[in-house]
C-alpha cells in the first residue's frame, strides 16, 4: 500500500499492489504527467481522493497522502497533507468512512466566516465527499472499487 499525490488531478491518492507483482505507472490521461518509460501500473486498486472546498478556496496546489495505517479492527486508514481528513477503507474498499479532524474542521470555519466558502459540515458534508471517491479500472475513474487486475486481463 502506497500514498502520494496524483499530479495531474492535483488529488491524493493511494495505490495497493499485490507483493508478487509492483511495476509501472499510475494512471495519467495526459502525456504530460506519464512517465514514457513505464507500462501501465500493476495495482490492485488505485484511488483518489477528493478535493474539498476549503483547499480550492485557499488554493491548495494539491493534496497528498501522508499516513497509511492498518488499523486493528481491520480497517485502512489514511490521512492527507493539506486537508488533515482521515479516509478509511476495508480491505476490499467497498466500505468507506470520512474522519474530519479538529484542524478541517477549524480550517472550513475561517473559509466559511470569510466567505470563501458557503457549505455546512454534517453528515451531507461527509457523504458528499466519499461519494467523490474514484477507482481506476483500468479504463477510466469510476465511483466503485474495482480490483484492477482483473480488468486488465479482459
Amino acid at each position: 500500500v502506497a500514498g502520494g499525490n496524483n499530479n495531474e488531478h492535483g488529488r491524493g491518492c493511494l495505490a495497493v499492489f499485490d507483493l508478487d507483482s509492483i511495476s509501472g505507472g499510475s494512471p495519467q490521461g495526459s502525456l504530460e504527467f506519464r512517465c514514457p518509460e513505464l507500462k501501465p501500473g500493476s495495482e490492485l486498486f488505485y484511488i483518489l481522493l477528493p478535493r474539498t472546498d476549503v483547499d480550492l478556496a485557499e488554493n491548495y496546489p494539491a493534496d497528498a497522502v501522508v499516513m497509511v495505517d492498518v488499523l486493528d479492527n481491520r480497517r485502512i486508514q489514511i490521512k492527507t497533507s493539506l486537508t488533515d481528513i482521515y479516509y478509511q477503507f476495508n480491505f476490499s474498499f467497498s466500505e468507506r468512512g470520512v474522519i474530519l479532524s479538529h484542524g478541517f474542521i477549524q480550517a472550513h470555519e475561517k473559509a466559511r466566516l470569510e466567505g470563501k466558502i458557503g457549505s455546512v459540515l454534517n453528515s451531507d458534508y461527509e457523504r458528499n465527499l466519499i461519494s467523490e471517491i474514484r477507482y481506476w479500472d483500468g479504463y477510466e475513474w469510476s465511483p466503485e472499487p474495482f480490483i484492477g487486475q482483473a480488468r486488465k486481463q479482459d
